[in-house]
Formats: C-alpha cells, sequence, structure tokens
C-alpha cells in the first residue's frame, strides 16, 4: 500500500512514518500544495496512494481546502468509488466544528492527537485497508 503522510510538523511525520512504515511505501509531504502536487504526480505515474494522512492544522493553513482539492481532482479525473484514496485526517482536535469542516471536504476518518497506533489501526480496518489478524499484533 502507498501512503502519503502530510504534516508540517517534522516531529508529528516523524510519529506517523513510524506508525505506517510497516504498512506499506511512504511518502512525506509538509504542506498542502507539496501534498496535492505529490498526490496528482502518484497518478501521472501510475503509482496511485491508497490512504492520504494529513493534518488540517498545517502552517499554509490549507489542510480543508486540500481535502477538497483531492476529491475535486478524483471526480475530474473519474476514478471510481472503490479506487478513491481514503483521506484520513490526524489532527489536535480543536472542535467539532473541525471534524465536521472535514469530513463534508471529504475526510473519511479523523484521528485526534496524539497519535495512538491502536486507533489507527481501528480506522484502516474500518476501510479494509488493515487485516483484523494484523491489527495488533
Amino acid at each position: 500500500m502507498r501512503i502519503l503522510i502530510a504534516d508540517d510538523n517534522p516531529n508529528d511525520r516523524e510519529r506517523l512514518l513510524g506508525v505506517f512504515k510497516p504498512l506499506g511505501t511512504c511518502v512525506l509531504a509538509e504542506g498542502a500544495q507539496s501534498t496535492l502536487e505529490t498526490f496528482v504526480t502518484s497518478f501521472d505515474q501510475d503509482k496511485p496512494f491508497r490512504l492520504v494522512c494529513l493534518d488540517t492544522n498545517m502552517l499554509d493553513g490549507q489542510g480543508i481546502e486540500l481535502i477538497e482539492a483531492i476529491r475535486q481532482f478524483e471526480r475530474d479525473s473519474l476514478i471510481e468509488a472503490k479506487d478513491k484514496v481514503v483521506l484520513m485526517v490526524v489532527s489536535e482536535m480543536k472542535s467539532m466544528k473541525e471534524v465536521l469542516l472535514a469530513t463534508r471536504a471529504g475526510c473519511d476518518s479523523y484521528v485526534a492527537k496524539p497519535v495512538q497506533q491502536e486507533r489507527i489501526f481501528i480506522e484502516l480496518s474500518k476501510f479494509g485497508l488493515l487485516r483484523q489478524w494484523e491489527s495488533f499484533s
């Protein structure tokens, strides 16, 4: 599985990399623009990501817009529902409004920081990205 991790905090990126690295090939990005460019390029190279894990509170402040842009790219590219990327927001939950905005923008899952591997694995299992027997071994 190819995983794109987008977070402007280097410590959080490394923590997330530690969680996701055993599950597949991980690519790191810092901001919304570089994340979107990496995402689009992956399709051009016929190596799409199956999971995008992103923080909505990046320095460029474009997390929600990034979710919308990814979903728009998928619509414009006529990507079938079964092939759409799973968008997992991993962010400090500042308010329910933030969760609602992310969900309306198109995120599939919202996990509050600090990151807990068990919680991430439960969410991945919901989307068939982690078999149940792998979850907590």
